[in-house]
């Protein structure tokens, strides 16, 4: 299994418009110490100014994170009001991070896959008219992330699915508590980096139940 990581700009207002949500920054690695790996998450917690969803199946970077005094940065169960609404009978509100197993998981997965399918914007040919819609699918840049939706099935590892889907929900939380940042034009600069691969604004998916 690989650390994975997806930051996550949640919905928020520009310019008088309300911007629905989308990843801006991912990674995926393993390296020989675990700490080093975990360095690298948080540093990119620290660097978009997030807080962290955290999987709680395996407890060592959250256990980490408490050791470095960043306990502040994580989210408490109780915090993720989105898991209230979908597992409304679950007693756990203290504990860091959530379990991503079982019928949980299922939901997370129905949420994914309709961020995906979502219709969010029509463009037209000048010329013929043509009209082509485009899907939430447009938002994902990370070829990772939609090579592991293409390919899931329940017994496949899919890091980057499952960092995806807490990123949603975090997300998701913060507008349950009616938190919407409005950002200046200007407000984030994005850190030099190679031309991402031009991806196909519109296709359709559908991943298994």
């Amino acid at each position: 299994s690989l650390m994975a990581i997806t930051i996550y700009m949640s919905t928020h207002g520009r310019n008088g418009k309300i911007i629905p949500g989308y990843p801006v920054a991912s990674y995926v690695g393993r390296h020989k110490r675990a700490t080093d790996t975990y360095q690298i998450c948080l540093d990119l917690i620290r660097f978009y100014n997030a807080k962290a969803a955290v999987e709680s199946n395996v407890k060592d970077f959250i256990e980490w994170m408490i050791r470095q005094g960043e306990s502040r940065l994580l989210f408490r169960r109780r915090e993720l009001t989105a898991i209230t609404e979908m597992m409304p009978q679950s007693t756990i509100r203290d504990e860091i991070g959530v379990r991503m197993e079982g019928e949980f998981k299922k939901r997370c997965l129905e949420k994914a896959i309709l961020y995906v399918d979502q219709p969010i914007a029509d463009e037209f040919d000048l010329e013929t008219g043509e009209q082509k819609t485009i899907y939430g699918v447009s938002r994902i840049k990370d070829r990772r992330l939609l090579s592991e939706m293409l390919r899931w099935k329940p017994d496949l590892n899919t890091d980057s699915l499952v960092s995806f889907m807490l990123a949603l929900i975090a997300s998701e939380s913060y507008q349950n508590m009616h938190i919407i940042k409005e950002v200046k034009d200007g407000y984030y600069q994005k850190p030099p980096a190679k031309k991402p691969t031009r991806l196909p604004n519109q296709f359709s998916m559908t991943l298994p139940q």
